[in-house]
């Protein structure tokens, strides 16, 4: 089905793949991280949540960086208050979904937390969604042998 890529874009890679930090993000202690993301879109039954767990090294992050990175969205009016940070978004997959929306995130260290809002046009059809999503320091990282 479509929506899991949907949720994808939206829900997970903000944090979960946000591994890709620069100096104008929000500070995270680096470790292992557990991340759970809840996705609702108001015409399914229920909502869509996964747990993922991640090394994130860098002291800073951006889920900006990675949405823009990914060629698929392109954010605007991205403002960083202290531990927190806000942006809109436009995106485009292959020509058959179309969506706009904003993003949230807050750092408080150890946990974090964040949102998406988004409005997809996928063939035709309107979706609104919201991802939130919560992230917790579990340990340190794996050593590489």
């Amino acid at each position: 089905m479509k929506y899991s890529t949907v949720n994808i874009i939206i829900g997970v890679w903000a944090l979960s793949a946000a591994v890709h930090g620069q100096s104008d993000g929000v500070n995270i202690t680096p470790g292992l991280w557990e991340i759970k993301s809840t996705s609702q879109v108001p015409s399914m039954s229920q909502a869509i949540g996964d747990t993922v767990t991640r090394c994130i090294q860098e002291e800073s992050i951006d889920p900006t960086k990675l949405l823009s990175d990914s060629q698929v969205c392109t954010v605007s009016a991205k403002k960083v208050t202290g531990n927190s940070m806000s942006w809109n978004m436009d995106c485009a997959m292959q020509g058959m979904l179309k969506a706009n929306g904003r993003g949230e995130f807050t750092s408080m260290g150890d946990t974090a937390k964040g949102l998406t809002e988004m409005t997809a046009n996928m063939n035709e059809q309107v979706l609104n969604i919201k991802a939130t999503w919560i992230g917790r320091r579990v340990g340190e990282c794996a050593k590489s042998p």
